[in-house]
């Protein structure tokens, strides 16, 4: 194919594209990243289920703020963050409010989160989830920082995490 070419695409994808209602992902988080996560927790607890971490990322990915500045040009403080209250994320995806903390650390610890700020609006608690969009990924699965470094997530503290998640 020459540059001139138009790019053939699977499906209605052009169709999407055209109406601009698509988001872009780095498509080795999923093939590279959360596998590596899934195996890192079977190690050490083989009936582990890790498979949703996927599903919460995805979640708070395309229910960010994509909203930069207010009517006077300023910069809003909560753009690129996702503030979908838990029972919503819950409502969305059928996970619990007690394993969405757990699954939260899991991407904090993993480079998939940046930060979640705890902000009162209104009266109302909410937490702001600020994922990584498109984060570098090294062959071996682990989310590549700005410094070029492997993040490595501290497991001794997840499998405490994800003990007291899972109690009875």
């Amino acid at each position: 194919m020459t540059l001139d070419q138009p790019k053939l695409l699977p499906s209605n994808k052009k169709a999407l594209l055209v109406a601009e209602n698509y988001e872009t992902i780095n498509r080795d988080v999923f093939r590279i990243v959360f596998p590596r996560i899934i195996n890192d927790f079977k190690q050490h607890s083989p009936k582990a289920k890790l498979g949703d971490a996927s599903i919460l990322y995805i979640t708070l990915l395309m229910n960010v703020d994509g909203i930069a500045s207010d009517k006077y040009g300023l910069l809003r403080e909560r753009f690129g963050a996702c503030f979908l209250s838990m029972d919503k994320i819950n409502e969305l995806t059928g996970i619990s409010v007690k394993r969405m903390k757990f699954l939260r650390e899991v991407l904090l610890e993993n480079g998939l989160l940046f930060e979640v700020k705890e902000k009162v609006v209104n009266m109302r608690r909410q937490l702001w989830y600020y994922p990584s969009w498109c984060p570098a990924v090294s062959n071996d699965g682990y989310v590549i920082n700005e410094d070029g470094e492997r993040i490595v997530p501290n497991m001794e503290r997840l499998l405490v995490e994800f003990e007291r998640a899972h109690k009875r």
